[in-house]
């Protein structure tokens, strides 16, 4: 078996396999799907074409500030907190090129990869926890002692 030499000639593919291979054919075609090949685009090489689309991308209105009103009694400030974002790009990001863009992606993969900030967010993560720790326990001994004193 070991010096066997390789089977040569022509294989047969069975109909029914060829059938899917059609019918896979047709379905890629329908749904215009097909080979993507984008290894000149990463390379930074330009594709003839590929700024070529239907698809055009439009900014919003520009957002009308609105004057502070005029009132002569005290001034009423509220605090602002920070909204998780939804990832609806803003217009910094709709600004950017798609190579800064992965770029930017790129380096916030490799720096969660980063196993030197792997290990500070660990240590970070590990000392807040000791801290809640010492906080619960310190709580609880507080309640302790407070049910002892009212006992007495």
């Amino acid at each position: 078996l070991m010096r066997t030499p390789k089977p040569t000639g022509s294989a047969t593919v069975p109909s029914a396999v060829q059938r899917a291979f059609e019918i896979e054919d047709l379905i890629n075609e329908k749904v215009h799907l097909r080979t993507l090949d984008d290894g000149n685009i990463a390379d930074g090489e330009e594709v003839p074409g590929a700024g070529d689309s239907d698809v055009e991308v439009l900014d919003g209105p520009p957002t009308k500030k609105k004057a502070p009103p005029a009132s002569g009694g005290s001034v009423l400030r509220g605090i602002r907190e920070q909204v998780p974002s939804t990832g609806a790009p803003n217009a910094a990001a709709r600004g950017a090129t798609r190579r800064a863009q992965a770029s930017d992606f790129m380096s916030a993969v490799s720096a969660s990869l980063n196993p030197a900030l792997r290990e500070a967010r660990d240590d970070t993560r590990f000392a807040r926890r000791l801290a809640q720790d010492d906080l619960h326990h310190l709580t609880q001994e507080n309640r302790d002692l407070r049910t002892r004193n009212e006992s007495l």
